[in-house]
């Protein structure tokens, strides 16, 4: 039987990450009319960047949400001791976090003073818009040790029943195309690493589902 307080943390965990999942992408396709080349976007946002960074602001978000969500939905906040493949999984969720962070919170600390100074060669380096930027980069490495971490923390759910092992299921596809993102941005193929928009859009269903189970329990 699951307690109360637990089914009570799944909804409100299930809730804060599907809002935010639907809020970041809203925003984004709000500020995302800058069209033409990188230096051309960069010249446009130094001149008026309150939407983009609004935008990031709420992008920023995602990285604690899930965290959040992991922590109810598996239960690690319940476990006295942590084997050897939780604590592998939550020193990489830490790493996807910091590099989350960093390149989200990029868009509205660093890159505004690199466009303020007229530093355009640098701002490039952090335009999270360009594939070739470190802040991409940093994105999609976070991403790689994200899926790493949802492998190892939910592989005891693929042997489960009903919602549990469906959310498993999600997670296991959600950190598999992760990975394979970050592959493809080592090897160039923009193909495969658009496998980063399919991770992430795995992950609104797990928030509802995450709902439903503590709604059901």
């Amino acid at each position: 039987m699951v307690s109360s307080k637990h089914s009570r943390n799944l909804i409100i965990s299930g809730t804060i990450c599907t809002i935010i999942l639907f809020l970041w992408p809203t925003f984004m396709l709000i500020s995302s009319g800058a069209v033409g080349t990188i230096e051309e976007k960069l010249q446009m946002l130094s001149e008026n960047a309150t939407l983009y960074h609004l935008n990031f602001m709420i992008a920023s978000l995602i990285a604690p949400s899930i965290l959040f969500l992991i922590c109810i939905v598996s239960r690690l906040y319940k476990k006295m001791q942590l084997n050897f493949f939780d604590t592998i999984g939550v020193a990489l969720l830490v790493a996807y976090s910091a590099l989350n962070a960093l390149s989200y919170i990029s868009q509205y600390s660093i890159l505004p003073k690199l466009l303020a100074n007229g530093n355009i060669n640098a701002a490039k380096m952090w335009y999270m818009e360009s594939t070739d930027s470190l802040a991409y980069f940093f994105n999609q490495l976070g991403y790689c040790f994200f899926g790493i971490a949802v492998i190892f923390i939910f592989r005891e759910f693929l042997n489960d029943k009903g919602i549990n092992k469906t959310i498993g299921i999600l997670f296991y596809l959600s950190g598999v195309l992760s990975i394979f993102a970050f592959i493809g941005l080592l090897m160039q193929n923009k193909v495969l690493n658009l496998s980063t928009m399919l991770s992430g859009l795995l992950i609104i269903p797990i928030a509802i589902l995450t709902i439903l189970s503590g709604i059901k329990d």
